[in-house]
């Protein structure tokens, strides 16, 4: 059941609904087929959706369905991916995917770099830290993952922009991309989820804070699955 508003309240629900709206309009602006609730989400800023969840109740893509008109599709190996159909767009054709990395490359893209540090990263293990001898492994290579493709500070970057660096350090490094996506790595399948959800859960400040989670990851990865 809907939360009752007082007249603030309204007025602040509506004026997140209107900035929902021009997030919208703007990347369908852009000649999109589909906008991906997950990337609206991330765009959104943080205060905008605690506040619409704390006044609504729900979250931002339920809001978003509730409130707009948009024909919403569902994609993914279990359909639980939801987009936007952009209306110039014919809704029969499914957007194509982005690449699906690896949950701990991914963090290792997304988690900003603080001033004066390194990244490296192990290829076979994937946990990554300042530090490249504590990541090294018997047979596995480390790299370096500089600064040019890494977020700084209190900088959250958006889905779009880690797929862009991402493909900018695998071209730089020489690398296959195969490598590093899930489907290539299906024994750490449930890891990567979990690592992945963790990972976008944490708000900018959150992000900031955590810039080594050596240890969630080692535990991820050494997680023995029944």
């Amino acid at each position: 059941m809907a939360k009752e508003l007082d007249e603030q309240q309204a007025a602040e629900v509506a004026s997140i609904r209107e900035r929902i709206k021009d997030l919208i309009e703007r990347a369908f602006a852009k000649g999109k087929p589909a906008y991906f609730l997950a990337q609206l989400g991330n765009e959104l800023s943080d205060q905008d959706r605690k506040t619409l969840e704390h006044l609504t109740g729900t979250k931002v893509a339920r809001f978003v369905m509730d409130n707009f008109d948009y024909e919403v599709g569902r994609t993914g190996q279990h359909e639980n991916i939801l987009y936007l159909v952009a209306p110039h767009g014919n809704g029969a054709i499914r957007p194509e995917l982005a690449p699906r990395y690896n949950g701990r490359f991914w963090a290792a893209f997304k988690i900003p770099l603080d001033a004066g540090e390194q990244r490296f990263i192990n290829l076979e293990t994937f946990e990554f830290g300042p530090d490249a001898t504590a990541i090294a492994a018997q047979d596995a290579q480390v790299r370096e993952i500089s600064p040019d493709f890494l977020p700084r500070g209190g900088e959250v970057p958006t889905s779009e922009e880690i797929l862009k660096r991402i493909a900018g350090w695998l071209e730089a490094q020489k690398l296959d991309q195969a490598a590093f996506l899930i489907q290539r790595r299906k024994r750490h399948r449930g890891q990567d989820d979990l690592l992945s959800a963790l990972i976008n859960a944490l708000d900018k400040d959150q992000l900031k804070r955590v810039s080594l989670p050596l240890d969630v990851i080692q535990t991820l990865g050494t997680t023995k699955r029944d």
